[in-house]
């Protein structure tokens, strides 16, 4: 018998397919894609293909409207929009981000006696491009920090017991909202889930249940999101006779699903549970990407001033161009006209990686901001980077490691491998970080500071 009926986190996200339940593989996630593809209508499911670089269906996410009834019911639409590249205030009927920005009251998002739709709020608005500044984020991230329990753990209704997952969520939730990993709430919560760890390597939804303490492919994949979002390097984190991961694989059955405890088999909710697999297996973290923030409203150009003429056939005078690009210019109309629509058309395609290892940060299409300047700013890491990885943000770093000559090779490949490796590890132990080799929050700031 399988005691999720019984959790207050699965009646919600059984109506509204939100929270949580684990998913994926064997060696390679790509064996439960053919599973998830046949049973594609689910945000989660949305979620998953996309972060494994498919094309999913979205077709199905167009009739969410921002006249749902609650919170909950917009926040997975919207970060599956995201992670699928569509925009939630223009994809669908009506824009969700701004449906899902009403239910803001008091502080918080949705049902002031639930921190779930809080947490999942902060992360579909940021998902959705809305800055870490906005009052909406700001509010309803102080508002999870106040509720978090004395234990570390955070719960999913106000004043009630800490559960793995509703921690798991939180700390994804607050470091998207711009807080630190290594701020007091981010550690005291990891220290929460890493007591509740079991000797299998796995995680219980709960470590104190009556209805028992055993570790399911639902709390491993949300611990794993978690860790990846905080910069944790997961092999720290083994156990007696396993690891997060190893337990989480153990789960997922020949046909390519995962189920949620050994045995209890294939059930409704079991594409949810291998969508969440599929992204922690994947290195990912919520949310799987973030559309750039939306354009600000471009304010008309000002009317030519009328020719002023002074008696008979005498000559106009010139004149200072006002607006948002004469700032320290003085310009004719034709140069400002010209330089105004060379700034319009001038795009951003820049990808990186923010939150974790693979959140995608989607290439911006805001104008640039008019500069007197040609100075290149340096590259800032503003991601955790390990071996394996591959991006453009290991090529950076390749780059810095041989300006200093601790790398050795002939140009950067941008490939995290063992070469990389052992230079990440002589930085670290030239700047007194622990020698790793994984590049976490101190390591970066190190690297952003090394000149």
């Amino acid at each position: 018998m399988t005691h999720r009926c019984t959790r207050a986190f699965l009646v919600l996200t059984v109506c509204v397919p939100l929270f949580f339940l684990a998913p994926v593989t064997y060696a390679s996630t790509t064996d439960a894609v053919p599973y998830l593809q046949a049973h594609a209508q689910s945000p989660w499911v949305v979620m998953a293909l996309s972060s494994l670089g498919n094309a999913p269906d979205t077709s199905f996410l167009q009739s969410a409207t921002s006249t749902d009834t609650d919170a909950v019911g917009l926040e997975a639409p919207i970060l599956a929009l995201a992670a699928a590249h569509q925009d939630p205030r223009t994809y669908p009927t009506s824009d969700l981000v701004q449906g899902l920005k009403s239910f803001y009251v008091g502080g918080q998002i949705g049902d002031p006696a639930t921190l779930n739709d809080d947490i999942f709020g902060v992360l579909a608005l940021v998902s959705a491009g809305v800055p870490t500044q906005d009052d909406v984020v700001a509010g309803t991230a102080a508002f999870i920090k106040a509720h978090q329990n004395q234990d570390g753990g955070f719960p999913f209704m106000v004043g009630g017991a800490s559960d793995t997952n509703t921690t798991a969520a939180a700390i994804m939730a607050l470091i998207a909202s711009g807080t630190s990993p290594t701020d007091a709430a981010i550690v005291q919560a990891l220290a929460y889930l890493h007591a509740a760890q079991n000797q299998d390597g796995g995680f219980p939804y709960d470590p104190k249940s009556q209805w028992g303490t055993a570790s399911d492919a639902s709390s491993d994949s949300w611990v794993m999101l978690a860790l990846d979002a905080s910069g944790v390097d997961q092999s720290l984190w083994a156990a007696a006779s396993g690891t997060p991961m190893s337990d989480l694989v153990s789960y997922q059955t020949p046909q390519g699903y995962f189920e949620f405890q050994h045995g209890t088999g294939e059930d409704t909710f079991t594409p949810v549970t291998t969508s969440y697999a599929v992204l922690a297996l994947s290195g990912k973290t919520l949310p799987v990407a973030i559309l750039p923030a939306p354009a600000a409203p471009i304010p008309p150009a000002p009317a030519a001033p009328a020719p002023q003429y002074t008696g008979s056939g005498g000559g106009g005078g010139g004149g200072t161009i006002s607006g948002p690009l004469s700032i320290g210019f003085t310009l004719s109309a034709t140069t400002a006209t010209t330089t105004s629509s060379q700034a319009l058309a001038a795009t951003s395609t820049t990808l990186g990686t923010v939150l974790g290892t693979s959140t995608e940060m989607i290439g911006s299409t805001t104008p640039p901001v008019a500069s007197t300047t040609t100075e290149v700013p340096a590259f800032t890491f503003t991601h955790n980077l390990k071996t394996g990885m591959q991006d453009v943000d290991v090529a950076e770093l390749q780059k810095k490691l041989l300006a200093h000559g601790l790398l050795v090779i002939a140009l950067p490949t941008g490939w995290f491998g063992p070469l990389t490796l052992a230079a990440v590890k002589a930085f670290q132990d030239a700047n007194e970080i622990p020698p790793t080799g994984f590049v976490g929050p101190l390591t970066r700031a190190s690297l952003n500071a090394w000149k």
